[in-house]
């Protein structure tokens, strides 16, 4: 101390105060200009006030060292020679009037991001040579929340890496791929994803790919394999199979198959088992005989339907019991076969020859009748009748008629020999005695002669020479 006052005030005056170690002071002032002041309080806090527009300056080149918080008043602001109020510090809100540059930074981002109150400071650029970390977890469910927003667009360098959803949320957004964005992934509204022009969706390497070569052409493209696992695959259109269809399983089809004028249907073995001519001529190539209902070149499990007629070139069996064979649109003749017996036509049904006036038929449970315009001719060796024989015709007989029995003619008996011979009839002797026989026969007359036979037993004699005739006459008559 160069100068020394003891006063009880305090109050040094001008003198300067140098080089005296340690002072304790309950406070240090000026004189009486207001514009320069040290204070110390009674709660140990020191205040600088000066009455002009700088406080204090420090001049050392060291870092200036807070062992605890700096605090300035609201809407204080910080700031470089050439900046003076960079930063702005009121009502929880850290304002930037210029650019944020740093290696590192930690803590939350908000009124830097502008997601803060409205006092909060926009930020024209920010720039950091390190790490940006956020620890807040908020879920992103638009464009305005989330833990990092930005109101323009993003720009990355490297690889971006989502723990969860990336949601895209405008309608018609865009994914661009590829240094000139040669390759278009757009969102169609309500539909689906675009993929840009012939562009492909690629699978494994080149060769496996999805792409539409033209507006209305999608190819599905594969090296080797093209596997649809479903339990149903439903195609709303034209199949064309330019190449060989290979199936494990069952193919079940609502629609129609079509298959090339003249091609085949087969089995791997017999490729050509089934063919189908450009008429629509179906053709079974199989040759295997037919022995059951479950063996032949064709074989039905069901019933079979045929619009016309049907040919067969060989046997036709039915081979069940009581078979019908049904003729007529609503299967009025039916032809049935009964059990090691026959075949029986149904009721009053006519088996008809030629036309509809020769037929056989049943009118009643016990009567059969064998029709025909002119004749019905049997011809046999022997047709044996087991019953009576009504004839209401004329009986027209070129052979010889055999009876073990008698003949009774209750209308007369006419016998005749044609033009140039007159009617006999021979009468036998006993077997047994042989083969003689005595001839009646009717002489030339020109008129009609009767002989009328004795009412007793007697015998008739006869003449030898004409000249007896009279006599023989007469004896015949009794």
């Amino acid at each position: 101390m160069s100068r020394a006052r003891n006063r009880a005030d305090g109050d040094f005056g001008d003198l300067d105060i140098t080089n005296i170690g340690a002072v304790s002071l309950d406070s240090i002032k000026g004189d009486a200009d207001a514009n320069t002041e040290i204070a110390f309080s009674g709660s140990d806090v020191i205040t600088i006030t000066t009455g002009g527009t700088t406080a204090a300056t420090f001049n050392a080149s060291q870092i200036l060292t807070l062992s605890d918080d700096l605090i300035i008043k609201n809407s204080g602001t910080i700031g470089a020679a050439n900046d003076t109020d960079l930063l702005t510090l009121g009502n929880g809100t850290l304002t930037v009037a210029g650019e944020v540059v740093g290696t590192g930074f930690t803590g939350t981002l908000d009124g830097i991001l502008g997601s803060g109150t409205a006092a909060a400071a926009s930020v024209t650029t920010l720039t950091a040579s390190g790490r940006i970390i956020t620890d807040d977890a908020t879920e992103a469910t638009s464009t305005t929340d989330g833990s990092l927003q930005t109101d323009g667009g993003l720009s990355v360098v490297k690889d971006i890496i989502a723990g969860d959803d990336i949601k895209l949320l405008s309608d018609a957004a865009v994914l661009h791929f590829g240094a000139d964005s040669d390759v278009i992934l757009t969102h169609v509204a309500d539909t689906g994803l675009l993929l840009n022009s012939t562009m492909q969706l690629q699978f494994n390497d080149g060769s496996q790919f999805i792409n539409a070569p033209s507006a209305t052409v999608l190819d599905i493209n594969a090296t080797d394999e093209i596997e649809l696992n479903a339990t149903l695959v439903d195609v709303n259109a034209n199949l064309d199979v330019s190449g060989t269809y290979t199936g494990a399983g069952l193919m079940t089809t609502g629609g129609n198959i079509v298959i090339p004028d003249a091609g085949t249907i087969g089995s791997a073995s017999d490729t050509n088992a089934i063919g189908i001519s450009s008429g629509g001529v179906v053709s079974v190539t199989a040759t295997t005989a037919n022995t059951s209902a479950s063996d032949g070149a064709l074989t039905v499990a069901g019933g079979l339907g045929v619009a016309a007629d049907a040919s067969v070139g060989d046997d036709l069996r039915l081979i069940s019991d009581a078979a019908v064979l049904s003729f007529g649109a609503d299967g009025d003749v039916t032809l049935t076969h009964v059990a090691d017996t026959g075949l029986l036509l149904n009721g009053t049904s006519q088996l008809q020859f030629n036309d509809a006036s020769q037929n056989i038929t049943a009118p009643s449970a016990t009567v059969l009748d064998i029709n025909a315009t002119d004749e019905v001719e049997l011809n046999a060796t022997l047709i044996d009748i087991n019953g009576n024989v009504e004839i209401s015709g004329t009986t027209a007989q070129v052979g010889v008629s055999t009876s073990t029995a008698k003949d009774i003619f209750n209308a007369g008996m006419s016998v005749k020999n044609g033009a140039t011979s007159a009617g006999f009839v021979e009468f036998f002797e006993d077997s047994d005695n042989g083969t003689n026989k005595v001839t009646v026969i009717g002489p030339s007359s020109t008129s009609d002669v009767t002989l009328t036979l004795p009412n007793s037993a007697g015998t008739i004699a006869t003449t030898a020479t004409a000249a007896d005739e009279a006599t023989a006459l007469a004896i015949a008559l009794g």
